[in-house]
Order: structure tokens, then sequence, then C-alpha cells
């Protein structure tokens, strides 16, 4: 083969690798700030584009947009005048698969490359958690380890999980508002490429929930008190320091960083970013679709302030139906 062939032929190979770019839904942000939002909307996918597209070109009151999967609220979020290279820098945890397009995690504004995801769970099952100084780095350890499909880098702690598979199941999507969901290879009408769809028959609360992702919301979190109330929160919506990731009452399903279900043992006072945090007085149902009337209790008041809770088993994983607690500072707690 000439030169000329081999060019022709590394051409051809290039583009139709570029022809199946499916952008960057792949790469996750969890434990994100609330952000700059303009404004709230109860609309699909396509409407939510639509609008802030319209914003954009008027009176450029919307750099990017957040959808959410379900009907739990509002599901469209459009952000100004903050961008999306801001909003993602403040997420606690970054996350993609190996060998990610290095486009991906430096994303231009107004582009394809915003479509990524946001309060995802990792389906893979953990192959090793170390410290690494940045993002790069961890993503190099996970390039170089030959079982690694998808890094995981939390940016407070400054720990990278190598995980055995990329697959991810995520509730958010982002998107920027000159490019359709279409055209950034996204359906409007079906789950986003690496989520997974709950299997039938189970019951609406198994694709129908909020979600509790806040990384002091784990059992191993042990700041609150230790300067006055720093790091403490209350599952209380009308409260001077209320979780960020609480809605009210509702179903909820606890995802990475906050845990990946409710802890079963009392973790002690000041865990979980609470004074007296809540936990299952019993184990977990193991019938699969079935809700099961639970108590949870709150540190060591026992049954003074335990609750009624409901859970329900969803293939694999668990939704609670939780209710407000009946004062502060009492808090649900994840455990991994």
């Amino acid at each position: 083969m000439n030169m000329r062939d081999f060019l022709i032929c590394s051409l051809i190979i290039l583009a139709s690798i570029a022809t199946v770019t499916s952008f960057c839904t792949d790469v996750s942000h969890n434990d994100c700030r609330a952000g700059s939002v303009e404004r709230e909307y109860d609309v699909d996918l396509e409407v939510c584009h639509s609008l802030c597209s319209t914003f954009h070109n008027a009176i450029n009151a919307c750099n990017f947009y957040r959808h959410k999967l379900g009907n739990v609220g509002y599901t469209c979020f459009h952000y100004a005048p903050q961008h999306f290279s801001d909003y993602y820098k403040d997420c606690g945890a970054i996350s993609a698969p190996r060998n990610v397009d290095e486009t991906c995690l430096n994303p231009p504004e107004d582009t394809c490359y915003v479509t990524q995801s946001s309060r995802c769970v990792y389906k893979g099952t953990l192959l090793e958690s170390s410290v690494a100084d940045d993002q790069e780095f961890c993503r190099s350890l996970c390039d170089t380890e030959p079982n690694c499909q998808r890094w995981v880098f939390y940016k407070e702690s400054k720990r990278c999980e190598r995980l055995d598979s990329a697959e991810q199941d995520c509730q958010n999507i982002f998107g920027p508002p000159s490019k359709t969901p279409n055209s950034c290879s996204q359906p409007a009408s079906t789950p986003q490429p690496g989520t997974t769809t709950t299997p039938q028959p189970l019951p609406k609360q198994c694709s129908d929930y909020m979600v509790l992702d806040n990384a002091n919301r784990n059992e191993r979190d042990d700041r609150c008190g230790m300067n006055d109330k720093d790091g403490c929160y209350c599952d209380v919506a009308l409260h001077d320091r209320p979780s960020p990731d609480w809605q009210g009452k509702g179903y909820y399903r606890f995802i990475i960083p906050a845990g990946t279900k409710m802890a079963e043992s009392n973790p002690g006072n000041g865990h979980c970013g609470a004074t007296f945090p809540g936990y299952l007085a019993d184990s977990h149902p193991t019938e699969v679709g079935v809700e099961k009337e639970m108590k949870a209790n709150f540190s060591d008041f026992g049954d003074e302030y335990s609750t009624t809770i409901f859970v329900t088993l969803c293939s694999d994983f668990y939704v609670y139906y939780l209710d407000t607690p009946s004062a502060c500072d009492l808090r649900y707690c994840g455990s991994n």
C-alpha cells in the first residue's frame, strides 16, 4: 500500500468513528450545587431545549439546561448567567469511562460536548480506591489498569475509584441552547446511552423517585458538631440548615456519594451530617417489587423519635418512602 492509499484509508476510518460519536453522556457529575437557575418548568426534554434556545437567542438568558427524568416536581432548569464550565467545577464528583474523549472533560460552551449527565448510580464493581491529586491522575490510573472501565474522582477527599463496568444509571442530562437533543445523538423519547431500564413489572416508585446524593449524608462522614453546627443539616425544608438534597416527603433513592442504601445500624451522633442520624431498624427486604413497611430510628433515641418508612427492592437498588422527620437535627443516613 502506497502513502496515498494509506492516508485515504486512515481518513475513512476516522470518518466512520466520527459518525458514531455519542458525545459526552457517559461523563457524569454528582453532588452538584444548585447553581444560578434562571427558570424552572415541568416539560419534556425537547420543549426544555426549545425554551432554552429561545431565551438564549432573544435575551441571552439560558447558557445551558438540565433536564430531570421522571415527573416529580420541575423537570427542566435553565441556567444563566452561569456557564456550564463554571457549574460542573462546583460538583463534588466527576466520572467518565476509560479512554474518554478529552474534549468531554473540557467541553466548549454551547456545543454537543455539554451533553453530559448528573445524579448517576454507577453499576460496576469497585476494583480499587486510592488517593489521587486530581482527576487527570485518577483518569490515568484507570487507563493503565486492564480491568478498569470507569473512574470516579471525589474532589474534596481526592479519592479515586476504579470500576469494572462503564455502565451508569442517571437521572439528569445537561444540554446546550443551540444544539437539539437529536443533533447531539440524544433521542428525546428514550433513556440516554449508558443507562438501564427498570424491568417490568415493578411498582411506579422504582422509576419515579427523588435522590439523596449529598456527600456528607454518608455514615462515614463525622464532621457534624466538630465546630459548633458546621456540617450539620436537617431533613426539614423550612429550617436554617436544610439538607441540600431533601425535597420533602416522598420516594427517595440513595446514590453515591451519599451511599447506595440506608444505613442498617446506628452510625453514632455527629455522623451523616446530623446530630442524630436515622438508620433502618431492621435488615433490608429481599423480595423484588414488594413494598415493606419498616421503621427508622434516629441515633440513640430508640423508639422515641422513630418513624415509619416504606422500603421497596427494585431489582438491584432500593427506594424508600420517607416522611419529614419530626424535629431537627434528624437526618436519614446513607451507607455503601
